[in-house]
């Protein structure tokens, strides 16, 4: 997750790059708010699997809304990107 927040520091939103303390506290709230969308990727993904989905079809929707929530809750909160 680290080396996630890293790299979106200085691509994704070079523009709104976190430096210092601010550097430090949007990595926690990056992690944070990773980890609560990798929670909803496994619960998800095991809900579909355990309906009868396909697996890689639960692993994908899984996949999705993970990587949805990541980005669109981690550009407002850690980025502060409105």
């Amino acid at each position: 997750m680290m080396l996630n927040f890293i790299n979106n520091n200085l691509v994704t939103y070079r523009d709104h790059a976190l430096s210092g303390r601010r550097f430090l506290l949007g990595a926690i709230t990056f992690i944070l708010i990773c980890s609560v969308g990798a929670a909803a990727n496994v619960a998800v993904a095991s809900y579909l699997y355990d309906i009868g989905a396909i697996w890689w079809i639960a692993g994908l929707c899984g996949a999705i809304i993970g990587s949805v929530w990541n980005y669109s809750i981690s550009r407002y909160v850690t980025w502060g990107v409105r």
